[in-house]
């Protein structure tokens, strides 16, 4: 599901700014790599429980027609900020 690594969910006393995620295999659209919404980290934590987003906050941010796939060759890791929306593929 869409979510965010921030809010009360973590159980932390501050929420961290980035997150490292590193590819163990090729991920690309077919075997449902890491998508994400480019941005969205400017808009601030969209729950105070953090983690996965409501149905309306999808809607009301359109995020369906922003999403992109994060596309990374094995090895590769990518650092993004701890409230960009994000979600990832079913992973055959």
């Amino acid at each position: 599901p869409w979510h965010q690594d921030g809010g009360k969910w973590w159980g932390l006393d501050r929420d961290p700014q980035i997150f490292v995620w590193t590819a163990l295999d090729e991920a690309n659209a077919q075997n449902g790599c890491v998508q994400v919404v480019p941005g969205s980290h400017k808009l601030g934590i969209l729950s105070r429980r953090g983690h996965t987003l409501s149905q309306k906050n999808l809607a009301k941010h359109n995020i369906e027609s922003k999403a992109m796939n994060l596309e990374v060759p094995k090895g590769e890791s990518v650092l993004m900020h701890n409230f960009l929306i994000h979600r990832s593929g079913t992973n055959p």
